[in-house]
C-alpha cells in the first residue's frame, strides 16, 4: 500500500522518489500519450516547460516495460556538468558554427564513456576502453570525461580543436571498445537520458552551444546507433528551445525535427491528479474506493474520483456556473506540477475545515486565488536567465483590464524602456516577452451570452505567438493577483480553446 504525504502527490519528481523509494515505479501515471512516443525509436528529443513531467519521464525510463530488458543511463543533475563545458571553449576564439561542432563531439565521447561504463564488465575490449577505473555517478562521469578531455586539448590550437576531438574517438582501444559494446547492445538494448537545466542565461554562448551540440549529438547518435540498441533520449525546456531554434542549431531541420512535446490536454491533466488521490485515498481506506475506474475512460475517472470529492459545478466570481475542473484547469498554464499544488491547497483546507475528502466551492475559489500568485512567480522565475528584468517588465501590465486591444500593448511597453538591457527594447520586444511568458494571448472566439473569451496562448502552441497591434487581447487567469488586473468588465477566460468550451469536460473527448 503506497503511503503518500499529500493527497495529490509532491510538487517535484525527486520528493516524490524521496519519499517513496522503490513505490514511486507504482505511483507513476502510464496512461499519457507521452510514455509510448518517448519510447519510440525515432523520438531522440523531449520538449517541455517546468513542472511539465520532464524529470518524472527520464525516471520512467529505468522502470518502462515497452523496450523490454533494456538497461537505462539517466543523467541528471545537469548543473554538475554545467560549467565543464563553459571550460571547454573558454579564451579560444571559435566562430559558432566551429564551437558548435566541436561541443557536438565532446558530448559524442561523453556518450561512448557513460556506455563503457556501464558494460565495462562484458567485456574486456569495453573495460580496456574505459578512460576511469572507478565507477561513478552519470553526472560526475560526465563531469570527468569531459573535463579529462578538455585538458588534453588544452595546448591544441582553435584550427586543429575539431580534428583532435574526432581523432580522440578513433584511437585503436576506444574503436575496439566501442565495437565490442554495440555487439552487446544490439541484444540488450540500453535508453540514454539526458535531463536538461531548468534555468537557461541565452545571452551565454557557453550554455547555449552546451545544449545546441547536445541535441545535435542525440540526433546524430540516434540516427547512427539506434539499430544498434542504443536510444538517446535529450530533454530540453520549452522555455529556451525557440531560441535554440532560432539562433544556434546549425540546422533545425535536421536537428530538431519532430520532437515530443509535453504538451498536456485536459483529460490526461485530470487522470493524473485523480489517479494520485484515488492513490492516496486507497491507502487510507481501501474500502472507501471501491468502484471499479477505468484511467483510459475520461468520464469514467470524472464520474468516480473528480464529481465525489469536487462536485461537478460551482458557482464562480462573475456569477457563472462553471464546471470545477475547468475552473481550477484555467488558473494554470496546463501544467501537472501547477494543477497538484492547487489541489493540494485545496485539501490543507478542507482538512483544516474537517470535510476532506470533500472539498467546498468556498475551499476551491479560496485555494486557488492563494496558490495564483504562487504559480505566477514561478513562471517568472523559470524565465529569470532568460529576461533578467521579466518581472519588472510585465509590471507595466498592472491594472490592465482582462480584455483589451493589442494596440494598448504598445503604449504599455514604453513604461519599460529603463528595464530592457541596453539596445534591447522596442514594442516589439515587449509584445514579445509578454506572449512567450504566457502572460498575454490572444483572443480566439467570445460567447457574449456566457461571457466567456477562449484565447490562445503561446505556452501550448509549438511555434511563437505573434501579437500584433490589432488583436483582441487577454490576460491569463494565472497572473490576475500578479497584476491586480481590473475585473470590471466580467469574463471567465478559457486558456484551452482547442479542448474546451466545456466539450471536452461534457462529453470526455
Amino acid at each position: 500500500m503506497i503511503q503518500l504525504k499529500n493527497p495529490f502527490g509532491e510538487v517535484s519528481c525527486e520528493q516524490e522518489k524521496e519519499q517513496l523509494g522503490r513505490d514511486y515505479a507504482r505511483l507513476y501515471f502510464e496512461h499519457t500519450p507521452f510514455n509510448a512516443a518517448c519510447l519510440d525509436s525515432s523520438c531522440y528529443l523531449i520538449v517541455g516547460r517546468r513542472g511539465c513531467g520532464k524529470t518524472s519521464l527520464s525516471r520512467y525510463f529505468g522502470f518502462q516495460h515497452r523496450l523490454r530488458g533494456a538497461r537505462c543511463i539517466d543523467v541528471d543533475e545537469p548543473t554538475i556538468y554545467e560549467d565543464v563545458f563553459g571550460r571547454l571553449l573558454h579564451s579560444r576564439e571559435l566562430p559558432i558554427d566551429r564551437g558548435l561542432a566541436v561541443i557536438e563531439r565532446v558530448w559524442e565521447w561523453a556518450i561512448w564513456v557513460l556506455l563503457l561504463q556501464e558494460y565495462r564488465d562484458e567485456s574486456p575490449d569495453i573495460e580496456a576502453a574505459c578512460p576511469f577505473a572507478q565507477r561513478r555517478t552519470p553526472s560526475e562521469l560526465v563531469v570527468d570525461a569531459v573535463g579529462r578531455l578538455g585538458d588534453e586539448l588544452a595546448e591544441v590550437p582553435d584550427h586543429g580543436l575539431l580534428e583532435a576531438v574526432r581523432a580522440r574517438l578513433h584511437e585503436p582501444g576506444f574503436a575496439s571498445g566501442r565495437r565490442a559494446l554495440l555487439a552487446f547492445t544490439r541484444k540488450h538494448p540500453i535508453i540514454v537520458s539526458v535531463d536538461s537545466l531548468e534555468h537557461y542565461d541565452v545571452y551565454d554562448d557557453s550554455i547555449m552551444l552546451m545544449i545546441a551540440g547536445l541535441i545535435q549529438c542525440a540526433s546524430t547518435f540516434s540516427t547512427q546507433h539506434v539499430r544498434d540498441g542504443i536510444h538517446m533520449k535529450a530533454f530540453v525546456t520549452a522555455e529556451v528551445f525557440p531560441h535554440l531554434q532560432e539562433k544556434v542549431l546549425a540546422n533545425p531541420l535536421k536537428f530538431s525535427h519532430a520532437p515530443v512535446f509535453l504538451d498536456w490536454r485536459p483529460r490526461d491533466l485530470l487522470r493524473l491528479v485523480s489517479w494520485r488521490f484515488h492513490t492516496y485515498l486507497n491507502g487510507v481506506d481501501p474500502e472507501a474506493m471501491a468502484a471499479a475506474i477505468d484511467w483510459d475512460k475520461f468520464q469514467s475517472v470524472l464520474q468516480h474520483v473528480w464529481n465525489p470529492a469536487f462536485g461537478d459545478t460551482l458557482r464562480n466570481a462573475v456569477g457563472g456556473e462553471e464546471n470545477t475542473f475547468a475552473y481550477i484547469l484555467r488558473h494554470t498554464q496546463m501544467r501537472p506540477r501547477q494543477l497538484v499544488v492547487i489541489c493540494n491547497a485545496i485539501a490543507r483546507r478542507a482538512r483544516d475545515e474537517g470535510t476532506f475528502p470533500r472539498f467546498t466551492r468556498d475551499q476551491i475559489v479560496a485555494a486557488v486565488g492563494q496558490a495564483e500568485l504562487e504559480l505566477a512567480t514561478e513562471v517568472l522565475n523559470s524565465y529569470s536567465r532568460i529576461h533578467k528584468s521579466a518581472s519588472e517588465i510585465i509590471g507595466a501590465l498592472v491594472r490592465s483590464p482582462v480584455r483589451f486591444s493589442g494596440s494598448s500593448l504598445d503604449k504599455r511597453a514604453r513604461r519599460t524602456a529603463g528595464s530592457w538591457p541596453a539596445g534591447t527594447y522596442s514594442p516589439d520586444a515587449f509584445r514579445r516577452l509578454v506572449s512567450e511568458l504566457g502572460v498575454v494571448g490572444r483572443v480566439r472566439r467570445i460567447n457574449h451570452e456566457r461571457r466567456v473569451i477562449s484565447a490562445d496562448f503561446e505556452y501550448f502552441s509549438r511555434r511563437r505567438l505573434e501579437l500584433q497591434s490589432d488583436d483582441d487581447c487577454v490576460i491569463h487567469p494565472m497572473f490576475y493577483k500578479r497584476l491586480h488586473v481590473a475585473k470590471d468588465d466580467e469574463w471567465t477566460v478559457y486558456p484551452f480553446p482547442d479542448h474546451v468550451q466545456l466539450g471536452e469536460l461534457e462529453h470526455g473527448r
